[in-house]
């Protein structure tokens, strides 16, 4: 890892931000905000999709699922694609599954193209954000003009879900529902163009080698998260859960076997040799386990009893919080402080932010609620953006789409495990509820203790990320890291 990432900060000797860099970062952040568009939509087109299609809402909970599971699939492989065939290469490859499957789903007559279309925009999605991440680490150099980069494509997100859901929600209360994923496919338009003005031609290709190796740890990670997730929804001990952890154990045993019986594959394990990368990821999957803005908008829902789009726009506080915190707040601090020192302030104030909805009542006014949020969103994107800066800081020579994917891994582990610890204490109520005779209400008192449970669980689990980002701090200052060599 670059010894100025963790242990100094940015000062007037750093390479400042040229018209290169910017163009770069715009086109970036331009291409990622896209790949975001339609998970932020898709939640708000589901209903009238399910009423004109006839679906189930099992086959909506398969259709929700679909862009996940492609995500996970694929995000090894095209780590090692971005590094070998240049992540131009592949961001241009990824727009035509994106707009084609953005097509299909505005076409569909039935659950089965609908299927195939979440799946091409899922994986295309999916692989601009490894790709992007890769790319930015590898072109911009280090000091305030990757300050700059990190903390402007750590706000992308964010700023996404600040409009999209919302705007989705009253599109569809006047239009019908394919006018979103035609949306989709129009903006999908930009992607080629935006790459290929303003991303610089890359190197002659190097050669990519095998993808089993890449191809298996993608389905082994799959399977591992989509056990967790039928566990938590049906049985630890359910077909399902049983099936998917079968999957992931013959995949994570025929990849361990190609690993051992290939002297150069292209699943590269270098980064995980890093005890601090190891802490850094770690890091990753711990905040965003503690992310609580779901059971937020389900609170908003329930408690307060508002609509999926009131419940939106009741968080539009807290997306802008949290771009505030992702751009401003960790741009000033790790252009003060250094990234060690500015990680280990957002995450002390992620920690403590989530302690407030412990003062959380079935009588507490809805504004304590926006409030909270917007605090502990303030500090947890804020938190996420330097920690993703840090991650990626770790990548050697010809690794960044590699540690991109990993960094994709552990964030997809830590977002499942979330919904098993943190979701426990509300989805019972509300499933609860949803099972109850028509004209019952879900338990006040439960819903707000529920919250506070989360609060409380989620800021011990962002103080465990504190003390393993400071860890990895303190490893990186003490020059205990291995250098490790290019697997």
């Amino acid at each position: 890892m670059d010894r100025v990432t963790l242990t100094s900060h940015a000062n007037e000797s750093d390479p400042a931000v040229n018209a290169d860099h910017k163009r770069l970062v715009f086109a970036l952040c331009v291409i990622v905000g896209i790949s975001f568009v339609v998970g932020a939509s898709l939640n708000f087109m589901l209903t009238p999709m399910l009423d004109d299609l006839g679906l189930t809402e099992a086959q909506a909970g398969t259709a929700l699922a679909i862009p996940s599971i492609a995500s996970l699939l694929i995000v090894f492989v095209v780590g090692r694609l971005g590094d070998r065939i240049g992540h131009r290469r592949v961001l241009v490859a990824a727009s035509v599954p994106f707009i084609a499957g953005s097509v299909l789903v505005a076409c569909a007559p039935g659950m089965a193209i609908v299927s195939l279309g979440l799946l091409l925009t899922g994986a295309a999605a999916t692989a601009m954000q490894i790709v992007a991440l890769g790319l930015l680490q590898k072109s911009i150099p280090e000091g305030r003009a990757r300050v700059s980069a990190f903390t402007s494509y750590g706000m992308m997100f964010p700023a996404v879900y600040l409009a999209v859901p919302v705007l989705t929600g009253c599109l569809v209360g006047v239009a019908p529902w394919r006018i979103v994923p035609a949306l989709w496919a129009i903006i999908g338009l930009a992607l080629p163009v935006v790459t290929l003005r303003l991303i610089d031609r890359p190197g002659e290709a190097s050669r990519v080698g095998e993808l089993w190796t890449p191809i298996l740890a993608g389905v082994a990670l799959a399977g591992a998260v989509q056990a967790i997730n039928s566990g938590n929804d049906n049985s630890w001990t359910s077909p399902q859960t049983l099936a998917w952890t079968l999957v992931a154990l013959i995949s994570i045993g025929a990849c361990a076997l190609l690993v051992k019986s290939s002297r150069r594959t292209s699943l590269s394990l270098t980064p995980l040799r890093s005890p601090m990368m190891l802490l850094l990821l770690a890091g990753v999957a711990l905040v965003a386990m503690a992310n609580t803005l779901t059971y937020v908008m389900i609170g908003l829902e329930y408690l307060y009893g508002m609509s999926v789009l009131g419940a939106a726009l009741y968080l539009v506080p807290a997306q802008a919080a949290a771009v505030v915190g992702s751009k401003v707040v960790a741009s000033w601090l790790m252009r003060r402080s250094g990234t060690a020192r500015a990680g280990q302030v957002m995450l002390a104030g992620f920690t403590l932010s989530l302690l407030t909805l412990v003062v959380m009542s079935e009588s507490a006014p809805v504004a304590l609620l926006v409030v909270s949020s917007s605090l502990f969103s303030l500090f947890g994107f804020g938190s996420i953006t330097i920690v993703n800066a840090a991650v990626m800081a770790g990548s050697q020579t010809g690794q960044s789409g590699m540690v991109s994917a990993y960094r994709g891994a552990a964030s997809s582990l830590g977002t499942s495990l979330g919904v098993v610890i943190l979701g426990a204490a509300i989805s019972t109520v509300v499933l609860d509820f949803s099972t109850a005779a028509d004209g019952q209400t879900p338990d006040p008192a439960a819903l707000a203790d529920g919250l506070q449970t989360n609060g409380v669980v989620g800021a011990i689990i962002a103080a465990i990320a504190w003390i393993a980002f400071t860890l990895a701090a303190r490893r990186r200052t003490s020059g205990r890291t291995p250098t490790g060599t290019n697997a």
